[in-house]
């Protein structure tokens, strides 16, 4: 049935949530693999993973080289404006934003032509330069007029203009929280902490002497800033936004300039200069250790990484060259997936398409692809794909209740099926694909139990034996969350096992002053989850999870961004009585911010993850508007390795 699959996008929405499996730090050590010669003075560097293309600011050629990362040749040379300086790429919509510190514009530059096709003018020396890929907006640091313009990339035109007391330099975006790190000039360092949502700054901190460049690890919410001139790194926890250590960079260097990171290893890269001597530090980002010194490049140049190749880029400015460096994890580390469910197709027992209220059955097609790319897996991968589903169903009587993945529903099979791999090509590009044919829809087939038209299921994909991040699909003619009556565990204060299961119990939308409001009017939301023995049963002793080093975690997205921590520590409560006079624990997570979903095209899903625990969990959506947003199928990049394309 995959002819059908694959010529079906229709009913259904993509909402992509991610449940990215926790794994150890890395620790093979790094290799200069070669040198580029680009332009003079080469000084910001950036990559798009999904063209696997480099792009280099020359601030003494007045132009950027474009290295092909697979051939570490330059293939294109693009004239820009007066004396670039910062560079950032959108791998969403491949293009490329260079700060021209001389001319105060910045240079647009589309990937797919290399050609200039915008000049936006913005403050006096922009210099810094981030892109958040989700939101489309870029942000530059002016460093002369104290400010950062807010550029939608969209139009490029200039959305706003955010005053600070000083200079901005070094600017990082972290897009799954919609945060924006910025570095002001000065003796005394200062970081200013920006909501992407609004352009305000939520708070600033003390950053170090002299601070230059900054960088943040979207996985582990840390931010990571290099000190000019006392030659260390600071390290920030993003959820509460508090500097937890410095790190100095050996042998002590005169100072320390560029930073990034590459979000797949854990590993931060900071370049160092004294006297004669330029290097780069590596640090593990799970200790904050330095694993190497790597000698004869960087200086005061800038990084980038590649996490999709594991490949970093560090430029030295007076060399006139890009050190490429090989940033491979451990031959034992379990593969990085991103499992994408692509179609859904709704039928009944014979096949014949119908609407998702009136569908007994449903096909289901998922891609895999390496992490944070459109790379397909290889064509002999041979993990097991296994479809989970979690449900929000609505009785005939108007109640409502949760059902998270993996559980019996009246007279329905365990939701769980392992996939079956095929080989797909399209335009030439072959790929597998897994295919899940006549998966039940409980809803439909139990009509005399459930509304169709108001039930809805979750889809989830679990790829054995790596670490992965899954979408979400919502399969329902309404997909908003139906308030469900609370679950009620028999008995508490059981001890851990795998798996676990979580429900999401209580959402809660309010105003700032707490008083209740519409989804639609509520710029926060607190959320309430209970975690029970699997399958539904009793309530989990909490202070058993927190000692065992098994917190948990609410995870956020946004419409059709990956799954994110919600950045809220949970307060732990008493829940109940039940009718028996039971209590049990229950984690409260405080002021989410949800203030997206005012606007009736946004949607956020939440889930409640366990960490180190295969975790079933329900999937709340929280939004004011029913209408589903038609998937966009991903096209993948090139064809799988051994599938002949």
């Amino acid at each position: 049935m995959i002819r059908r699959l694959i010529s079906c996008l229709i009913v259904v929405t993509v909402l992509p949530l991610a449940a990215l499996l926790d794994a150890g730090p890395p620790t093979r050590a790094q290799n200069v693999v070669s040198t580029i010669t680009v332009g003079a003075s080469p000084d910001g560097v950036a990559v798009n993973p999904t063209t696997n293309l480099v792009y280099v600011a020359n601030s003494g050629s007045n132009s950027v080289s474009v290295i092909n990362g697979t051939t570490r040749a330059v293939v294109a040379t693009i004239a820009v404006g007066t004396n670039p300086k910062g560079v950032a790429a959108n791998p969403n919509t491949n293009r490329i934003y260079v700060t021209n510190l001389d001319s105060n514009n910045v240079s647009v530059i589309d990937g797919a032509s290399n050609a200039v096709a915008a000049t936006v003018a913005v403050g006096t020396h922009p210099f810094g330069v981030a892109v958040n890929p989700t939101t489309n907006r870029i942000y530059v640091g002016n460093a002369d007029s104290n400010s950062v313009s807010v550029i939608d990339g969209s139009s490029n035109t200039v959305l706003s203009t955010i005053s600070f007391a000083a200079g901005p330099a070094g600017i990082a975006v972290n897009p799954a929280t919609n945060r924006i790190y910025v570095i002001t000039t000065g003796a005394a360092g200062v970081l200013s902490v920006i909501d992407g949502s609004n352009n305000s700054v939520i708070t600033t901190l003390a950053s170090g002497s002299n601070s230059a460049q900054v960088t943040v690890n979207p996985v582990t919410n840390r931010f990571y800033v290099t000190n000019t001139m006392i030659g260390n790194v600071s390290v920030f926890d993003g959820a509460n936004n508090t500097f937890l250590v410095a790190i100095p960079l050996g042998p002590v260097p005169t100072g320390s300039a560029g930073v990034g990171v590459n979000p797949t290893t854990n590993h931060i890269y900071a370049t160092t200069f004294s006297e004669g001597t330029n290097s780069v530090s590596v640090i593990d980002g799970a200790s904050n250790a330095i694993l190497a010194t790597l000698p004869g490049i960087g200086g005061s140049g800038n990084v980038a990484a590649n996490p999709a190749t594991n490949t970093i880029y560090v430029t030295t400015p007076e060399l006139n060259d890009v050190a490429v460096i090989e940033d491979a994890l451990p031959p034992n580390t379990p593969p990085q997936i991103d499992a994408r469910i692509e179609i859904v197709f709704p039928h009944d027992q014979q096949g014949n398409i119908r609407s998702v209220s009136e569908a007994p059955l449903v096909n289901v097609a998922v891609f895999l692809f390496d992490a944070d790319t459109r790379n397909p897996v290889p064509c002999s991968f041979s993990n097991a794909v296994t479809l989970r589903w979690a449900l929000n169903l609505v009785g005939v009587d108007g109640s409502a209740s949760q059902v998270p993945t993996l559980h019996e529903v009246p007279g329905i099979p365990v939701s769980s099926a392992l996939g079956t791999r095929l080989i797909q090509t399209v335009d030439g590009v072959s790929f597998p694909v897994w295919i899940f044919n006549d998966v039940p829809v409980p809803f439909v087939q139990r009509s005399d139990l459930f509304n169709p038209a108001a039930s809805k299921q979750f889809f989830v994909v679990n790829v054995a034996d790596t670490s992965f991040r899954t979408n979400v699909w919502s399969h329902g003619q309404d997909p908003r969350t139906f308030f469900p009556a609370q679950f009620q565990p028999q008995s508490a204060s059981q001890p851990v096992t795998s798996p676990l299961d979580s429900v999401i119990q209580v959402v809660f939308p309010h105003a700032i002053a707490g008083n209740v409001l519409p989804v639609n009017q509520a710029p926060l939301a607190n959320v309430a989850a209970d975690v029970f023995t699997h399958p539904l049963d009793g309530a989990v002793d909490a202070q058993a999870l927190q000692s065992q080093n098994h917190p948990v975690r609410l995870r956020q997205a946004l419409n059709s961004n990956v799954l994110v921590d919600a950045n809220v520590s949970p307060v732990l409560i008493q829940a109940g009585p039940n009718p028996a006079g039971l209590l049990w624990p229950r984690f409260v997570f405080n002021n989410v911010d949800v203030s997206a979903a005012q606007d009736l095209n946004n949607k956020y899903f939440f889930a409640a993850q366990v960490g180190g625990i295969d975790t079933h969990t329900t999937i709340w959506s929280h939004g004011a508007e029913a209408r589903t947003i038609f998937p966009v199928q991903d096209v993948p990049a090139r064809s799988g390795a051994a599938c002949g394309g």
